[in-house]
């Protein structure tokens, strides 16, 4: 069900980890490039990690959900999920969130993250044909009942790109931002009573 409609820009950026230490543990190899000097700065995973999503786990661990390929979807990537255990220093993949193997010439990248009302993660992914272009494939909905080891998928009748987080709101309903490719670039929230199921 559309919800609000609103005009809006999409926005693109970068996330580097960042901890702040006593003292800086290495040069600052960025050159005119200000960075706090007691910050650590390092690439977590190489080669991957577009439109990372960042959450915490109930046992402490963080998760990234990100695109595996290093293009703006010109590559048949899909949704990855990696964990930390040691606050970002450090990361181990744990699964492919999403599936494109039907169409190999795919990809599912712009996607949203969140927990369901029984705290299961959920994201919600869409995707595009070869070379990343139209038609916007069907969103795929995962779910994980085992904090992203393994995951449950369903696709809905849906084209808008997700984005961002998914919202549990106090009533039990899940909230997601979506946006159309009409030029107008319009954000549209979507709600689902029923876990993500529909």
């Amino acid at each position: 069900m559309r919800l609000l409609i609103l005009p809006t820009m999409i926005l693109s950026c970068s996330i580097c980890l960042t901890c702040f230490a006593e003292e800086v543990t290495q040069p600052n190899s960025l050159e005119g490039v200000y960075m706090n000097p007691k910050a650590e700065f390092w690439v977590a995973i190489k080669g991957k990690g577009n439109w990372p999503k960042l959450k915490q786990l109930e046992n402490g661990e963080l998760i990234a959900s990100f695109y595996n390929h290093p293009s703006h979807g010109f590559g048949n990537g899909d949704i990855e999920l990696w964990v930390s255990s040691d606050e970002g220093r450090n990361w181990a993949y744990r699964s492919t969130v999403t599936d494109h193997s039907a169409d190999p010439e795919h990809c599912r990248m712009n996607h949203a993250v969140g927990k369901t009302a029984d705290g299961r993660l959920i994201i919600m992914a869409s995707g595009w044909s070869k070379g990343r272009s139209l038609p916007i494939l069907p969103a795929q909905v995962c779910i994980s009942d085992d904090d992203g080891r393994t995951w449950q998928r369903h696709e809905i009748d849906n084209r808008d790109i997700p984005f961002g987080n998914i919202i549990l709101a106090a009533d039990g309903r899940l909230v997601v931002g979506m946006y159309d490719v009409d030029p107008r670039r319009a954000l549209i929230l979507y709600e689902s009573k029923d876990d993500g199921q529909t």
